[in-house]
């Protein structure tokens, strides 16, 4: 999901300014004035709560910096277990494991592979989205047949950002699916819309990555977006403290590459 919060153009004040000069008979005002543009509020901190390294285990790399869509640099408190800082810095990363991320108020899972470089980046949906070598678009989408038909393994909605334009073909295009499985029975799902998604018999679900919006999980006691890479497939459980939490348990190549 998987990229800088949108914001409102500029607020510029005018200050209305007069002088009077008064004269032994009469009072003249001088032409009302518009002063220089306040400068613009700085925009609040950018808070990303990440997975602490563990001694011993796997990590990835996590740089915090981007700017916001108009151009002003963003401070971000980015922390893993210790003091929040603006400087690249060590996160836990696991070869299967799902890790939680808390982005700007936002629980989000992502499988972070051991030495990946993840970061974040402005978005014209919400503002930010996450960088990581999964999420990335290239070579994940191509275009439906002449029937209009999507080839194996991926699912047909809008083209968007993601599907490269020669690829286009009328309003629709074909990205690699991701699939979500439910291991607990007790997830239920949402799409950006939010509009609930149906598991299929099998506690199946094929979802699209990116775009504008995750797929979120959620349950009773716990609410979670899913940052799930394009051809990933993800094991979803509930943990004994009613997190849930996952694995990543297949990756299907991009395709047309080997």
């Amino acid at each position: 999901m998987r990229d800088d919060s949108t914001h409102r153009g500029r607020l510029a004040l005018a200050l209305l300014a007069i002088a009077a000069c008064r004269a032994s008979d009469a009072a003249e005002a001088t032409p009302a004035r518009s002063a220089a543009p306040a400068p613009a509020p700085a925009l609040a901190p950018f808070r990303v709560e990440l997975p602490a390294p563990i001694t011993g285990q796997p990590t990835a790399t996590f740089a915090p910096g981007f700017a916001d869509p108009e151009g002003r640099a963003r401070v971000i408190e980015a922390r893993a277990g210790g003091a929040p800082t603006d400087r690249p810095l060590a996160i836990r990363a696991d070869a299967t494991a799902l890790q939680r991320l808390r982005v700007d108020g936002t629980d989000v899972l992502l499988h972070v592979a051991p030495g990946a470089e993840l970061g974040l980046m402005g978005h014209p949906c919400f503002g930010w989205a996450l960088v990581a070598p999964t999420l990335d678009e290239a070579g994940r989408a191509v275009a439906p047949d002449a029937r209009g038909t999507c080839p194996a393994g991926t699912l047909a909605a809008a083209a968007d950002y993601r599907c490269p334009i020669d690829a286009r073909r009328g309003d629709t295009c074909c990205y690699q699916a991701a699939t979500l499985v439910d291991a607990s029975g007790q997830i239920a799902l949402e799409d950006a819309a939010p509009a609930p998604l149906a598991w299929t018999a099998a506690h199946t679900r094929d979802v699209i990555a990116g775009g504008c919006g995750f797929t979120v999980a959620h349950t009773a006691t716990d609410r979670v977006a899913l940052a799930i890479g394009f051809g990933q497939t993800w094991r979803l459980d509930v943990d004994p403290n009613g997190h849930i939490t996952g694995a990543l348990v297949a990756e299907r190549p991009a395709i047309g590459r080997p």
